[in-house]
């Protein structure tokens, strides 16, 4: 009997299976969450280096307006006056259209209602025949009555209105010339200097470029509120998963001291993280191919250091977040940026060229991917000899390893246990231990065992013994139930002596050890 490292692994998480996937789930969600609070917090990034380039363009364009305003205003007293009221001149002139433009529009809006009213009272209908005649003709004098009275009194509120026109005519026509004589003032001191009116119409260009910005300004401020816990989420989801990765191991640990029980048992079962740094190294190379870095050596020590570390996610993380830090600064690398501190790419021997063409050739997204490649554990099988020494199971040899799996499965008590005889590759004192351990294991589950030793049925006290025998030929069947009972049964006890070698000494043994 041969055991492999992926039927030892089953043994380890079947049991656990459905807490093994609620915490993959975990896991899953998690990465999830990690890559949308990444994606999140490398827009934030970016939309506060824009903002901070919109605030030096208004800052630079401020000084300059500053600057323009200085100039202008470095004028004649008369000019300077023209210049500097022209813009609430032009606000008084736009006023003086809005006040008669307000009167216009009551005005109409008078006209308006007093045709309509007209209407209504041309429409209203006769009482002809209609019951009771007498008072619905008193009803409707009233309303002609009363509506007529309504349109006298709007056409009295348009001949008050007229009159408030005809007061607004002469401060309207002092304001105007005012404005007309500001007009030609402005447009004196604007000819007598071509130099002034370019100033001018660079003044109210950079006003508006200005204002543009500060509208776009207020813009990316608002989408930067939005993004602002982008980097709690974050952190709060890289501290789940990590929490949900701890709590894996945990279960797992607690399995394996599960299985092995209190002790005694040949099978040792430790939890450790994966020393195959294949995984990782493959990892990170395929992150930055098409960096020419030509030194694989220096990536195998960057794992190994990672592994060894006394927290190695946490080493692992660390190192991603290098590799981030470079991807950031590729795309300002032309412009004069430093490269940041990478202590782990420095100490593994990456020189300052490598360093530049891997953040040349990396993207924040695909570096942050590295993270979620973790070092994984793995479960460690070893046997223990009678010595107390472990070697590694699959060195064992295969009694070694029939031994340690039968005994395995009869500490468990989930479902029934069917094995194909057991007896191979043990030895005959193996097998009445085995035979013994029988009696407190089939209190916890149900056992099945094709054998053709007599000690596993006899000495294990089997509770029910079904013996087989070949067909008679011609029948479709090739094997039928000769005899099935207990082994109390005469009959049972007489082909179990007379089939299975050795069945009568085992009865012999029995009856020394138990008394019957």
């Amino acid at each position: 009997m041969s055991v492999r490292a992926q039927e030892l692994e089953r043994l380890l998480t079947i049991p656990v299976a459905h807490e093994l996937s609620s915490i993959d789930a975990e896991i899953r969600n998690s990465v999830s969450g990690l890559k949308q609070s990444f994606e999140q917090t490398e827009t934030q990034r970016n939309t506060g280096a824009q903002l901070r380039a919109i605030d030096q363009d208004l800052a630079s364009k401020l000084e300059r307006l500053n600057a323009l305003s200085r100039e202008v205003l470095d004028l004649p007293e008369a000019q300077k006056r023209a210049i500097e009221s022209h813009s609430a001149y032009r606000a008084g002139d736009k006023l003086v259209g809005q006040y008669a433009g307000a009167l216009f529009d009551v005005e109409s809006a008078l006209t308006g209602l007093v045709d309509g009213v007209r209407r209504i009272l041309a429409d209203l209908p006769q009482v002809g025949s209609a019951r009771p005649s007498q008072l619905l003709s008193t009803m409707r004098s009233e309303v002609v009555r009363g509506i007529s009275r309504l349109v006298t009194q709007i056409e009295e509120s348009g001949a008050a209105l007229r009159t408030v026109q005809n007061g607004l005519g002469p401060p309207t026509v002092e304001t105007r010339n005012l404005i007309s004589e500001h007009e030609q003032e402005y447009a004196a001191a604007s000819s007598e200097n071509q130099t002034l009116q370019a100033r001018l119409d660079s003044f109210k260009k950079l006003s508006e470029e200005i204002e543009k910005a500060q509208v776009e300004k207020s813009s990316f401020e608002q989408h930067l509120e939005a993004l602002r816990e982008a980097g709690p989420a974050l952190t709060a989801h890289r501290a789940n998963w990590q929490a949900a990765i701890g709590r894996r191991e945990e279960l797992l640990e607690h399995q394996a001291a599960t299985l092995m029980g209190p002790g005694g048992m040949p099978l040792k079962i430790s939890i450790r993280r994966s020393t195959d740094t294949e995984r990782l190294k493959d990892a990170l190379q395929d992150a930055v191919r098409g960096a020419a870095i030509t030194t694989p050596e220096k990536f195998e020590a960057l794992v190994r250091k990672v592994l060894t570390a006394r927290d190695p996610i946490s080493a692992w993380l660390i190192l991603s977040d290098e590799f981030v830090s470079l991807a950031r600064i590729g795309a300002l690398l032309g412009t004069g940026a430093t490269l940041p501190k990478t202590e782990q790419l420095t100490a593994a021997g990456f020189k300052e060229s490598e360093l530049r063409r891997i953040a040349a050739k990396l993207t924040p997204s695909a570096a942050f991917e590295l993270s979620l490649i973790y070092p994984d554990v793995v479960p460690l099988f070893e046997y223990v000899t009678a010595d107390g020494d472990c070697i590694p199971f699959e060195d064992a040899s295969p009694g070694q390893q029939a031994t340690a799996l039968i005994q395995l499965l009869l500490e468990q008590s989930s479902g029934p246990l069917l094995i194909d005889q057991p007896e191979d590759d043990l030895d005959n004192s193996t097998i009445l231990e085995v035979a013994e351990r029988l009696w407190s294991s089939k209190e916890k589950r149900q056992i099945l065992f094709s054998t053709h030793n007599p000690n596993l049925v006899v000495i294990g006290d089997a509770e029910l013994v079904a013996c087989c025998d070949y067909c008679h030929p011609g029948t479709s069947a090739r094997v039928e139930l000769a005899h099935c009972g207990a082994i109390d049964n005469p009959r049972l006890r007489d082909v179990i002596t007379s089939v299975m070698e050795g069945g009568e000494a085992a009865f012999s043994l029995r009856s020394l050890k138990y008394g019957f």
